[in-house]
């Protein structure tokens, strides 16, 4: 049986080729390809996490918080990925364009709470262990 969800599921997760298709017919896309971002970096797969987010950021009539949102997905990625310093710039440049902006202001000023996103990125991992 696990072979059967892992065969249906595990394609469709880790090529989302059907994923990218059926944005298609979306109005708001922004979501869904943090969604597509966020299951490639449970799997490690970095690149492919970003190219997901640099594809939707192209769009010029992207709402200003739906671009903030894709930033900030780009910046966890490269968090997760190890690249702190790709990382401090995406979210600076998050901060400077909205300040309140999720807790990005606790990553860019160094605040002493700044280890909650090492902190939802370590409850992130364990909750795709469990899945």
């Amino acid at each position: 049986m696990p072979e059967l969800i892992l065969s249906t599921v595990m394609p469709r997760l880790v090529g989302g080729e059907h994923h990218i298709a059926a944005l298609a017919g979306l109005d708001n896309k922004a979501e869904c390809y943090i969604n597509l971002s966020e299951r490639h970096m449970a799997l490690a797969r970095f690149d492919v996490a970003n190219d997901l987010i640099e594809k939707a950021l192209k769009p010029v009539n992207l709402t200003d918080q739906d671009r903030l949102s894709l930033m900030y997905q780009s910046g966890l990625v490269y968090k997760e990925k190890g690249d702190s310093q790709k990382a401090q710039k995406v979210f600076q440049k998050v901060y400077d364009a909205d300040r309140n902006f999720r807790l990005v202001d606790t990553v860019v000023n160094k605040h002493p709470h700044s280890g909650w996103l090492d902190f939802a990125l370590k409850g992130r991992k364990q909750e795709t262990r469990s899945v």
